[in-house]
């Protein structure tokens, strides 16, 4: 039975678990690649990539419910995670008709949001 909110917290890991992190996905973003450069430009570190709040987001959903296809993830990135940081991932559902339900995700850092948005969720047949 699929609750109507449920939470999940993750620990980021530090700067070098963030920076393997970037170097494996291949980006090539400065900002999630060096200190400095990410200093320089106003930062307080290198930034974890938006990809790895994804997969905290993902992890949410799929340890709640199980069996479950994720459609039209919309995410806004309204504002940075760095390696150290402790982030909790709300999952709230908006509707549930049938073996389909739209739920919002908020991504925080304490009480500062990092990113927010919503997904449909095509549910398998015991999960619904």
């Amino acid at each position: 039975m699929l609750r109507t909110c449920w939470e999940n917290y993750f620990d980021v890991g530090d700067e070098d678990t963030v920076l393997k992190f970037a170097k494996s996905i291949g980006t090539k973003n400065q900002l999630h690649l060096d200190n400095q450069i990410a200093r320089q430009n106003g930062r307080l570190g290198i930034v974890v990539p938006g990809v790895m709040i994804i997969g905290f987001a993902d992890a949410t959903i799929t340890e709640e419910v199980g069996e479950v296809e994720v459609r039209r993830l919309e995410i806004d990135f309204v504002g940075h995670l760095y390696a150290g940081s402790l982030v909790s991932v709300l999952c709230t559902v908006l509707y549930k008709k049938m073996s389909i339900a739209k739920i919002a995700v908020t991504v925080k850092n304490g009480f500062q949001t990092i990113a927010e948005g919503s997904c449909f969720l095509m549910l398998a047949r015991k999960s619904a």
